[in-house]
């Protein structure tokens, strides 16, 4: 597992990227723009940790979303 900030990841919304909520021993996918700003704001909570699984053309890569302000500006979270 890598940490997004160090790597040039493609925040966004779901699509090219995979995210994945932990929240209480559960994991969850976020497979709509609002189900991930929502997931963005309760990992700023610290209530929730977000990862992503990036495809890439051999292998996927999985990612802790350690910078959530980065992700946060790109998808509208304010």
């Amino acid at each position: 597992m890598r940490k997004a900030s160090e790597a040039p990841f493609p925040y966004g919304y779901p699509g090219l990227v995979c995210y994945i909520e932990l929240r209480d021993g559960e994991m969850s996918q976020c497979f709509k723009r609002d189900d991930l700003r929502e997931a963005v704001r309760r990992g700023q909570a610290k209530v929730s940790r977000l990862f992503a699984v990036w495809p890439g053309q051999y292998a996927s890569d999985l990612f802790v979303i350690d910078d959530l302000d980065a992700l946060a500006s790109k998808v509208g979270v304010d």
